[in-house]
């Protein structure tokens, strides 16, 4: 294995209680060639102090920005960023001793462009959930969105010009999709090192369960830009069923909360998005429920009733129900 530079990169926001933990894991690594790149987003709770101090003796750049929100700053890592390969860490997650060093052996040895791993949930410090992904299946690859718990090489992303979109949701949608779908080798692998703590009271959870502040436009602007921007050689039954599944996701996940005519209103502007650039995706894989393999059985389940309701009429309902 190589010592490439890798560069790290972490956007921050209100994280002091985090951030301790979070720069311990990082200067535990047993690979030593890593550029820290901490990008505070307007914090007001001393993030930005405590940073320059927790980081004094790594290889880091700590960098202020006035408040832009999660892309901006992850955007500005990467303009920052020199590394032959980019990673990505969420300022509350860990990372064990070997993450880096196993990412890069794999990317490297695997000659790949990206290399994805697999990932454990915590809650209040309890383990409760392994998300290792089957890289024996072909959707692996596509089942995760997140830019963290996997490596890219840097040149695939400034090559192609792939930045997050500055979008209230789908951020990291669009970004790996764009990215996925522009790699010669992507790989998936069962290092299942990247730990995502599950907090109820972020951002993610506490302003994705209802319909607010006209989210599906952005998320409508996320799904056109995925398809303008994807490398079209590279679309397959599977990309469409990633796009599929998220359209799922947004519509069950957001109707916790929200009135049947905002709920009318998505579902309206989803289907017809869908009818529109997806051929056939109510049928998409036969929805046979072993497919697509590498993806988990719940998902699969999850997708294959939706669109089994989609075909009965009964989909708006059932969505009504969620409420």
């Amino acid at each position: 294995m190589s010592d490439c530079l890798v560069s790290l990169i972490m956007p921050v926001y209100n994280g002091v209680r985090y951030l301790a933990d979070a720069v311990q894991a990082i200067s535990c690594q047993d690979y030593s060639n890593i550029e820290f790149i901490a990008v505070d987003d307007g914090s007001s709770d001393g993030s930005y102090d405590l940073l320059k101090e927790l980081t004094k003796d790594l290889n880091a750049k700590v960098i202020a920005k006035t408040n832009g929100g999660i892309s901006s700053a992850r955007n500005r890592g990467l303009d920052e960023a020199s590394g032959k390969y980019i990673v990505f860490m969420d300022q509350d997650d860990l990372i064990p001793a070997d993450y880096i060093s196993g990412l890069v052996n794999a990317i490297e040895s695997l000659n790949a462009d990206i290399v994805i791993g697999g990932t454990r949930q915590t809650a209040d410090g309890v383990h409760y959930k392994s998300r290792d992904l089957d890289p024996s299946g072909p959707y692996a690859i596509y089942r995760n969105t997140a830019p963290w718990g996997r490596i890219y090489l840097r040149s695939l992303i400034e090559d192609n010009h792939i930045r997050f979109m500055d979008t209230r949701v789908s951020e990291d949608f669009y970004f790996n999709y764009v990215a996925l779908t522009h790699g010669r080798k992507v790989t998936a692998i069962k290092q299942s090192g990247y730990v995502w703590k599950i907090d109820p009271k972020s951002e993610s959870h506490s302003n994705m369960s209802r319909l607010a502040d006209n989210r599906t436009e952005d998320l409508l602007m996320v799904l056109d830009n995925s398809l303008r921007d994807m490398d079209p050689d590279s679309r397959s039954v599977y990309t469409d069923y990633m796009l599929l599944k998220h359209a799922v996701w947004y519509l069950m996940f957001t109707c916790k909360g929200s009135a049947k005519e905002e709920i009318k209103d998505t579902y309206d502007r989803l289907i017809a998005w869908l009818d529109t650039n997806l051929t056939g995706y109510e049928r998409i894989f036969g929805l046979k429920i072993t497919n697509p393999k590498g993806e988990t059985f719940k998902i699969r389940a999850t997708v294959r009733t939706a669109m089994a309701l989609k075909r009965m009429g009964l989909l708006l309902k059932f969505l009504y129900m969620l409420r």
